[in-house]
């Protein structure tokens, strides 16, 4: 749901909005009229409804679908949509469009109503911004988990493609980076970060295992934390925030160790 005309606006009043399609070659948009301060359509109530016919066959999200509604000083609203996108053909119609009026005394509710609704749907307001929170820590969640199984995967390919002639300092500049986009991706407060030194004076397979050990082990971690978010996507607002800090934190104890690592071979 799109608020159109907030509460309080003056009236009269007009305010537009553009709407699309939301599959291939979709001929036909629904505009549905809802009244409430629910961001959930199901939550509000249901005033009218009608359909734009015809609309060109086009991909997804390129109709362009003009909504305006108009409310006056009597509170008659009028819903309007015209389809704004390019027309295929001679035999197109040109800017189609719908409407509908509604009398149905949108601003005669009394004082003590519009209080009772108030009421009514403040529960609503208060679980809503729990769900907001609870959507943020998914979006976050799975902003981390999935950016840094990206950097792992292309960490794990040059991993497999290192030959035996490779340097330790080209091997320790991987780690490097390793450490920098996980530090960065899970927004860690920045440590000192090592550059690779010529006085090195491990032995390449030393530090070559270091590098596939970091990896692999970050790999599986990171699996794990996937399949727990695709099968918990209904999991309590705690259980979120517990899954969120357990990986940061793991993140963190990673570029501790990468500090360790880099530390001591340079």
């Amino acid at each position: 749901m799109a608020a159109i005309i907030k509460r309080n606006t003056p009236l009269p009043h007009i305010n537009s909005t553009i709407a699309t399609t939301a599959e291939d070659n979709q001929p036909n948009v629904e505009v549905k009229v809802y009244r409430g301060e629910n961001s959930l359509t199901k939550d509000n109530e249901f005033m009218g409804k009608f359909v734009l016919s015809e609309i060109p066959s086009l991909p997804k999200g390129e109709p362009q679908i003009n909504v305006t509604f108009e409310i006056d000083v009597d509170g008659t609203l009028t819903v309007k949509a015209v389809d704004l996108s390019p027309q295929q053909g001679w035999w197109s119609k040109q800017g189609l469009s719908q409407s509908m009026v509604l009398k149905d005394g949108l601003n005669k509710l009394s004082s003590s109503e519009v209080s009772q609704m108030r009421k009514r749907i403040r529960p609503y307001i208060e679980n809503e911004k729990k769900r907001k929170e609870k959507l943020n820590i998914i979006d976050e969640l799975e902003r981390v988990i999935y950016t840094c199984h990206y950097i792992v995967q292309e960490k794990i390919g040059w991993v497999n493609d290192m030959s035996s002639s490779v340097s330790t300092a080209e091997i320790l500049q991987q780690l490097l980076d390793l450490k920098k986009r996980i530090q960065k991706t899970a927004n860690i407060s920045a440590s000192r970060i090592s550059t690779p030194s010529s006085n090195i004076y491990l032995e390449n397979i030393d530090i070559r295992e270091e590098l596939e050990e970091h990896v692999y082990t970050l790999r599986y971690i990171i699996q794990i934390n996937m399949d727990w978010l695709e099968k918990n996507q209904d999991a309590t607002w705690a259980d979120l925030l517990y899954q969120k800090n357990r990986f940061f934190d793991f993140a963190k104890e990673t570029i501790d160790e990468l500090s360790f690592t880099t530390n001591l071979v340079t």
